[in-house]
Protein backbone atom coordinates (compact mmCIF):
# COMPACT_ATOMS: atom_id res chain seq x y z
CA UNK A 1 0.00 0.00 0.00
CA UNK A 2 2.79 2.25 1.23
CA UNK A 3 4.42 1.91 -2.24
CA UNK A 4 1.28 2.25 -4.21
CA UNK A 5 1.37 5.76 -3.05
CA UNK A 6 4.53 6.84 -3.31
CA UNK A 7 5.02 5.03 -6.79
CA UNK A 8 1.37 6.56 -8.33
CA UNK A 9 0.66 10.12 -6.23
CA UNK A 10 2.35 13.31 -4.94
CA UNK A 11 1.20 12.26 -1.66
CA UNK A 12 3.01 11.70 1.92
CA UNK A 13 2.35 8.88 4.03
CA UNK A 14 2.54 7.82 7.74
CA UNK A 15 2.49 4.91 9.28
CA UNK A 16 1.89 3.64 12.65
CA UNK A 17 3.20 0.18 14.09
CA UNK A 18 4.16 -1.00 17.00
CA UNK A 19 6.43 -3.85 16.22
CA UNK A 20 9.88 -2.89 16.26
CA UNK A 21 10.66 -5.91 13.72
CA UNK A 22 7.95 -5.22 10.81
CA UNK A 23 9.39 -1.30 11.17
CA UNK A 24 12.70 -2.63 10.54
CA UNK A 25 12.08 -4.51 7.32
CA UNK A 26 9.77 -2.22 6.13
CA UNK A 27 12.20 0.88 6.77
CA UNK A 28 14.65 -1.75 4.71
CA UNK A 29 12.49 -2.63 2.04
CA UNK A 30 11.61 0.98 1.34
CA UNK A 31 15.07 2.46 1.84
CA UNK A 32 16.09 0.12 -1.28
CA UNK A 33 13.30 1.27 -3.53
CA UNK A 34 13.14 5.21 -3.24
CA UNK A 35 16.01 8.09 -2.16
CA UNK A 36 17.13 8.04 1.56
CA UNK A 37 15.34 11.21 2.36
CA UNK A 38 11.94 9.67 1.08
CA UNK A 39 11.98 7.35 4.09
CA UNK A 40 12.26 8.64 7.71
CA UNK A 41 11.98 6.27 11.07
CA UNK A 42 10.63 8.10 14.74
CA UNK A 43 10.65 6.09 17.14
CA UNK A 44 11.37 5.51 20.96
CA UNK A 45 14.49 3.72 22.07
CA UNK A 46 12.54 2.16 24.60
CA UNK A 47 10.29 0.84 22.25
CA UNK A 48 12.84 -0.84 19.91
CA UNK A 49 13.86 -4.38 20.72
CA UNK A 50 16.63 -4.75 17.82
CA UNK A 51 17.55 -0.97 16.84
CA UNK A 52 19.21 -1.91 13.71
CA UNK A 53 18.34 1.61 11.96
CA UNK A 54 18.78 4.89 13.44
CA UNK A 55 15.46 7.07 14.58
CA UNK A 56 15.45 10.04 12.60
CA UNK A 57 12.88 11.97 14.41
CA UNK A 58 14.66 15.06 14.47
CA UNK A 59 15.25 15.15 10.26
CA UNK A 60 11.61 14.31 9.76
CA UNK A 61 9.90 17.00 10.11
CA UNK A 62 10.80 21.29 8.93
CA UNK A 63 10.30 23.91 11.69
CA UNK A 64 6.79 24.79 10.30
CA UNK A 65 5.76 21.15 11.29
CA UNK A 66 5.74 19.66 7.94
CA UNK A 67 6.80 15.93 6.97
CA UNK A 68 10.62 16.38 5.26
CA UNK A 69 9.94 13.04 3.64
CA UNK A 70 7.46 11.38 1.68
CA UNK A 71 6.79 8.65 4.22
CA UNK A 72 7.48 8.37 8.03
CA UNK A 73 7.47 5.09 9.73
CA UNK A 74 6.89 5.45 13.55
CA UNK A 75 6.32 4.12 16.76
CA UNK A 76 3.28 5.47 18.60
CA UNK A 77 5.94 7.75 20.49
CA UNK A 78 4.81 10.57 17.31
CA UNK A 79 1.63 10.85 19.01
CA UNK A 80 2.91 12.69 22.04
CA UNK A 81 2.82 16.48 21.49
CA UNK A 82 3.50 16.51 17.56
CA UNK A 83 1.66 18.39 15.11
CA UNK A 84 1.59 17.78 11.73
CA UNK A 85 0.30 21.12 9.04
CA UNK A 86 1.68 19.23 6.35
CA UNK A 87 -1.61 19.39 3.34
CA UNK A 88 0.33 17.11 1.37
CA UNK A 89 0.19 14.06 4.29
CA UNK A 90 -3.53 12.10 3.33
CA UNK A 91 -2.47 8.93 4.14
CA UNK A 92 -2.09 7.70 7.51
CA UNK A 93 -1.91 3.93 7.90
CA UNK A 94 -2.69 2.49 11.74
CA UNK A 95 -1.55 -1.03 12.68
CA UNK A 96 -2.16 -0.33 16.60
CA UNK A 97 -5.03 -1.57 18.54
CA UNK A 98 -5.76 0.73 21.23
CA UNK A 99 -8.62 2.86 20.64
CA UNK A 100 -6.96 6.04 22.31
CA UNK A 101 -3.63 5.57 20.45
CA UNK A 102 -5.90 5.37 17.41
CA UNK A 103 -7.23 8.69 18.13
CA UNK A 104 -4.31 10.20 18.74
CA UNK A 105 -2.63 9.18 15.71
CA UNK A 106 -5.33 10.29 13.40
CA UNK A 107 -4.95 14.11 14.95
CA UNK A 108 -1.39 14.70 14.46
CA UNK A 109 -2.44 16.08 11.36
CA UNK A 110 -3.94 19.82 11.68
CA UNK A 111 -5.24 20.87 8.59
CA UNK A 112 -8.52 20.27 6.69
CA UNK A 113 -7.33 19.08 3.57
CA UNK A 114 -8.65 15.14 2.83
CA UNK A 115 -6.99 12.29 5.28
CA UNK A 116 -7.95 8.51 4.23
CA UNK A 117 -7.10 6.56 7.20
CA UNK A 118 -6.51 2.51 6.97
CA UNK A 119 -7.02 0.53 10.21
CA UNK A 120 -5.35 -2.76 10.26
CA UNK A 121 -7.98 -5.14 11.51
CA UNK A 122 -6.41 -6.36 15.16
CA UNK A 123 -7.42 -9.35 16.67
CA UNK A 124 -9.69 -7.60 18.83
CA UNK A 125 -10.43 -4.07 20.17
CA UNK A 126 -13.41 -2.80 22.18
CA UNK A 127 -15.03 0.31 21.56
CA UNK A 128 -16.60 1.96 24.41
CA UNK A 129 -19.36 5.11 24.08
CA UNK A 130 -21.65 7.19 25.92
CA UNK A 131 -24.98 6.85 25.64
CA UNK A 132 -27.56 8.83 27.78
CA UNK A 133 -24.60 8.60 31.08
CA UNK A 134 -24.15 4.68 30.14
CA UNK A 135 -20.89 2.72 28.92
CA UNK A 136 -21.69 0.88 26.09
CA UNK A 137 -18.99 -1.54 25.14
CA UNK A 138 -18.62 -3.18 21.05
CA UNK A 139 -15.78 -5.03 19.68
Amino acid sequence: MICDKLDNTSDKVMYYLNDSLKLDAIAKELKERYKPDDIRLCYSPNNRKKPSLPSEDNQAFTDDKQMNCRCILTTKIIDNGIDIFDDALKHVIIDLTEPETIIQAIGRKRTKTPLTVYINEPNQINVKKMDQGKTISSS
